[in-house]
């Protein structure tokens, strides 16, 4: 994994449940971790569901980090992409995360 192609900073975020001021479960985000990326755009789509939407596609290539799941999320340009798939690089040299964001 090259250093020079990791130009972009992303943000990890894991899923949290907390309470409101009634009782009431609200879903939060939290900060895993900010690191560089490598950004590619990937084959997008659009369909029709009710209404026209489109579905974006990114890989974000990053230097290996434990614990991240398909749970989590990945916030680019201030938009949240949910991770769809993640894919180990070498030996524990770094991650390819596919995430999507529908819109």
């Amino acid at each position: 994994m090259r250093a020079g192609k990791l130009d972009r900073e992303v943000t990890l975020q894991k899923r949290s449940a907390s309470q409101d001021a009634f009782g009431a479960p609200v879903e939060t985000w939290s900060t895993l971790a900010t690191v560089w990326a490598e950004v590619r755009e990937e084959r997008g789509r659009e369909f029709f569901s009710g209404g026209t939407a489109s579905e974006e596609k990114r890989s974000f290539f990053i230097r290996w980090m434990n614990g991240i799941t398909s749970k989590d999320r990945v916030l680019y340009n201030g938009i949240a992409h949910d991770i769809r798939s993640i894919r180990e690089i070498g030996r524990q040299d770094g991650l390819e995360i596919l995430a999507t964001v529908v819109s």
